[in-house]
């Protein structure tokens, strides 16, 4: 160049510390330590989710060489820890960034649950009782406190509006089986709120 500048590059295999020395035709030098960190994107491994009581938490495992940082359904909220507590069911997404600048990663997942509670007075709100986070088939009977069928609710049929036979039914609790297409099973109950 005009200016007498060249351009070296050296390639790097193994993170540390280096020392760049530059020595020009006069023989004066400069040096400057780099620091090279490995790092790259994230790969999930799992992301374990657990409930209790339909209080949902989730854990996510990972792979990779990097230092990262994790954000459940806002890319810009960010923590340092990859477990989050009192998550709500439905479909959610993970995010999973490396802080080097190597890559945001993002998942979908589904939290299974359901509503603890419904109040069937059309108001648009809470009308029906259904499942949340349910990504495959499914078969569910709703009973009464004395272990009355009421109603059989699948995939294709997933919403109970709280009526047997046309009738509204009382405010109460009411108990359900759950059976899912891979063999898990399930029971808990709800209220109705008139």
């Amino acid at each position: 160049s005009d200016l007498g500048l060249q351009t070296f590059s050296i390639s790097i295999s193994e993170p540390g510390n280096y020392e760049v020395l530059v020595t020009d035709s006069a023989e004066c030098s400069n040096s400057r330590s780099i620091q090279i960190i490995e790092s790259q994107p994230a790969i999930i491994e799992n992301i374990e989710v657990e409930s209790v009581n339909n209080i949902n938490s989730l854990n996510i495992e990972i792979m990779g060489n990097g230092d990262y940082e994790f954000a459940l359904d806002n890319a810009e909220n960010f923590q340092n820890s990859s477990f989050f507590d009192h998550v709500s069911a439905g479909t959610h997404t993970v995010y999973i960034n490396d802080k080097n600048g190597c890559g945001l990663i993002e998942q979908q997942i589904s939290v299974f649950g359901y509503d603890g509670f419904f109040s069937p007075n059309g108001d648009g709100i809470n009308d029906t009782w259904k499942l949340l986070g349910v990504e495959q088939p499914f078969k569910l009977l709703i009973f009464d406190r004395y272990g009355k069928l009421l109603v059989s609710l699948d995939d294709k049929n997933p919403e109970w509006n709280g009526k047997f036979e046309n009738i509204n039914l009382p405010e109460a609790d009411y108990w359900f089986k759950l059976e899912l297409q891979d063999g898990k099973k399930m029971q808990g109950h709800f209220s109705l709120i008139r």
